[in-house]
């Protein structure tokens, strides 16, 4: 019975430390966004997006889009099979964010 307590005990831990730690995996910091917007710029794609003034302000300002750009992995952007992608995703979150406007 004791050791029930026991292992009951250490599975109580070890969900805390788990459901202390993923939140750190989830969340975006700012020297993300900034590094993830460093590598974009560099691309055409990316700078015709910018051109647009709805575009910029969400791209500057809205939590949503920045969010999604900081989540894009900075190594996986020079892939033309990942920057297609990045570059739909942002394209549609874009789109969705503007017409809320």
């Amino acid at each position: 019975m004791e050791l029930i307590g026991v292992l009951l005990l250490l599975a109580f831990v070890t969900f805390l430390n788990i459901a202390l730690y993923i939140p750190s995996l989830i969340t975006v910091t700012e020297e993300e966004i900034t590094a993830n917007m460093r590598k974009l710029k560099t691309y055409d794609w990316f700078q015709q997006l910018t051109e647009d003034k709805t575009y910029k302000t969400l791209l500057t300002y809205n939590q949503k889009v920045r969010k999604m750009i900081g989540n894009f992995s900075t190594k996986k952007l020079d892939q033309p099979l990942y920057q297609r992608r990045y570059r739909k995703r942002l394209q549609t979150l874009l789109e969705e964010e503007s017409s809320h406007l």
